[in-house]
């Protein structure tokens, strides 16, 4: 897991948090697999 300390703030760790998701969540909906694809919503909730 990528940790985000200073300098930035709150908000912009939220949101660098939630575009590091977002790319686990395209990369494991591309997949074949099943237990990919639920990796992928795992990743959402």
């Amino acid at each position: 897991m990528i940790v985000y300390e200073y300098p930035f703030n709150e908000r912009i760790r939220t949101l660098l948090r939630l575009e590091d998701l977002y790319e686990k969540f395209k990369f494991f909906v591309h997949q074949e697999h099943a237990m990919q694809h639920h990796v992928a919503l795992s990743t959402i909730f």
